[in-house]
């Protein structure tokens, strides 16, 4: 399944939560060296009890709205 993902960096909390077709993902990491990136995979990974392989980004490398592939 593919979700659409809003990403939020630099938060003081990180999560994800559900808004209106979409999840916002919050994470403590800046988007330096894809650490963002991999920190949002951890969380909806989490999230969905997938393991992180499970969880992969397919659009949106350097954008704020992402598209993640959850299998």
């Amino acid at each position: 399944m593919k979700i659409e993902v809003k990403i939020k960096t630099g938060s003081k909390k990180s999560g994800v939560v559900k808004g209106g077709g979409f999840y916002i993902v919050s994470t403590i990491a800046r988007p330096k060296d894809n650490e963002a990136n991999e920190e949002a995979q951890a969380l909806l990974a989490e999230y969905f009890g997938k393991s992180k392989s499970e969880v992969s980004l397919v659009r949106g490398f350097k954008s704020k709205q992402k598209v993640f592939e959850i299998t």
